[in-house]
């Protein structure tokens, strides 16, 4: 459905207005019942429409959880304590929000109901994720093979890098991997020479395929994959006035895990 179908549906809502009170009770039980039954469906509850219907009405379903029972009461208990909120005007408190947790848990968790949490939250997702925040602190002592001069050694401006590394694994009827890593790399100051150095962009994606076990190895000892490396500004130096300064490269990758 588009918005001007949308609008049109609202037209003619309009044009009935002022609805008759039996109508827009009819329309909040409606509005309450479908919200209450995807929030909770979203949240594996697997009450139906009609089942959740029913219960609202306080009869109990066969074959359901007690606790499906209570979440689709308790869901519906929220929605018209907000509504009261609004309706008195009150100002949104730490209390409410914790009123409103508590009967979002009542008779499910009780322990818990209206309080802070106690215990970290660990999650098993598949992969990993890392960002990290740096300060990185850069010397060099450059070498002219063709002339045989050394410059003395220098010492770059301490600068920021912020760097993510990933490894999301996926499945398209083979074993496949997302990897990388992505490092912003803020500007070290002068170089050696004098010149000003610029900030760097250096990212490296790959799809690797796990074809271990086609080769009889242990999972993730053998990979095989394409990979691609963008690096804006390599090592400092602008790609403005160095166009070989930035880096676009695909490769083929082949990894081997002892």
């Amino acid at each position: 459905m588009n918005l001007d179908e949308l609008d049109a549906l609202k037209a003619k809502l309009d044009a009935l207005r002022p609805l008759p009170a039996a109508a827009l009770r009819n329309l909040h039980d409606e509005l309450v019942l479908r919200w209450t039954y995807n929030s909770n469906a979203i949240e594996g509850n697997t009450l139906t429409l009609m089942e959740t219907k029913v219960v609202l009405e306080g009869i109990t379903v066969g074959g359901k959880l007690l606790r499906e029972h209570f979440e689709a009461i308790n869901h519906r208990d929220a929605i018209l304590y907000v509504e009261d909120v609004v309706r008195k005007a009150e100002p949104l408190s730490e209390w409410q929000i914790r009123n409103l947790h508590r009967l979002v848990l009542k008779l499910i968790d009780d322990d818990n109901a209206g309080t802070y949490r106690k215990l970290n939250v660990m999650l098993d997702v598949p992969g990993f994720l890392n960002v990290s925040l740096l300060a990185l602190w850069e010397s060099n002592a450059p070498y002219n093979d063709y002339s045989q001069t050394s410059t003395p050694r220098y010492r770059y401006r301490t600068h920021p890098m912020l760097s993510a590394a990933w490894g999301i694994p996926f499945s398209v009827g083979i074993p496949l991997s997302f990897e990388g890593y992505a490092d912003f790399i803020g500007s070290k100051g002068k170089d050696e020479f004098g010149g000003d150095t610029k900030a760097e962009t250096n990212i490296d994606m790959e799809i690797m395929y796990d074809i271990s076990g086609a080769v009889g190895t242990p999972k993730n000892t053998f990979k095989i994959g394409v990979e691609y490396q963008y690096w804006k500004n390599k090592f400092g130096n602008n790609d403005a006035t160095n166009p070989g300064a930035t880096a676009k490269t695909p490769m083929v990758r082949a990894e081997y895990h002892f």
